[in-house]
C-alpha cells in the first residue's frame, strides 16, 4: 500500500483500534471484539466508530476473565466472523492503523483476515506505545532513559486523559485516540511533522532508538 510519507501528520487519516482476544496463542485463540474510531489529523471523529463482538472459536466470553465488558453484551455477538472482518477492512480503507501495544492485536487481525477472507491487511501501522517512549527519550535530552512496558491507562493518566474501568475494545480505542491527540503536538514540537517520520517513530516493531 502506497502512502504519501511527505503528508503532514495533521492531514493524515487514522483508524484507532483496540482488539480483545480470548488468549495469546494464534493457533488456538481468536478475536473476541474489535473497536475502532476514526481520526482526521488530531480530530477524533466521534460519529465514525466501529464496534463488533465476535463469537469465539475456542471458549465462551462469559468464562473468560480477561475480557471484561464482553459478557454483558453477549446477545450482540456476531456468529459469522468473515463479514465483520470484511466490514472492518472496508471502513479502514487506506488509512493508517493506530493502537497501543498493537503488535499482538495486529498479528491476530492479519491471521484471521488471511484465513477467513483470503486477503492481507496492508495498512501502515503505528503504535502509541512506541511514540510515547520516543518522546520520553527525546525530552530526556541525552539523559539516561530506560524504556519499560507502559499500559494504556498509565500513559493516558499521565497525559490527562480520563480512563474507564470498563476495558472493552471501544472504550480502549477511544482512550488511545485521546492519547494520540495529546501526543501529536508534542511530536510536532520535537520536529516530527510528516507521516514518514511518524511511521518510523511509531513502528510497532521498535521504532527509532
Amino acid at each position: 500500500m502506497v502512502i504519501d510519507e511527505n503528508m503532514a501528520i495533521t492531514h493524515a487519516n487514522y483508524v484507532v483500534i483496540d482488539i480483545k482476544l480470548s488468549g495469546l496463542v494464534e493457533e488456538k485463540n481468536s478475536i473476541l471484539s474489535i473497536g475502532a474510531i476514526m481520526m482526521s489529523g488530531g480530530r477524533i471523529e466521534l460519529g465514525e466508530t466501529f464496534y463488533r463482538l465476535l463469537t469465539p472459536d475456542d471458549e465462551s466470553p462469559v468464562a473468560n476473565p480477561t475480557v471484561p465488558g464482553v459478557a454483558q453484551a453477549s446477545l450482540l455477538l456476531e456468529q459469522n466472523r468473515a463479514p465483520v472482518l470484511s466490514e472492518f477492512l472496508s471502513i479502514s480503507g487506506n488509512d493508517i492503523l493506530l493502537g497501543h501495544l498493537v503488535s499482538t492485536d495486529l498479528a491476530f487481525l492479519k491471521n484471521e483476515v488471511k484465513r477467513l477472507i483470503g486477503t492481507e491487511v496492508k495498512n501502515p501501522v503505528i503504535d502509541t506505545y512506541q511514540i510515547y517512549h520516543w518522546i520520553m527519550r527525546h525530552e530526556a535530552s541525552g539523559a539516561f532513559y530506560t524504556p519499560r512496558d507502559v499500559k494504556l491507562n498509565e500513559v493516558a493518566s499521565q497525559l490527562g486523559v480520563a480512563v474507564s474501568s470498563n476495558h472493552n475494545s471501544m472504550n480502549d480505542a477511544f482512550i488511545t485516540a485521546q492519547v494520540f491527540q495529546r501526543l501529536m503536538p508534542m511530536l510536532i514540537r520535537a520536529g516530527v511533522k510528516t507521516v514518514g517520520d511518524l511511521l518510523r517513530i511509531g513502528d510497532p516493531s521498535g521504532g527509532l532508538r
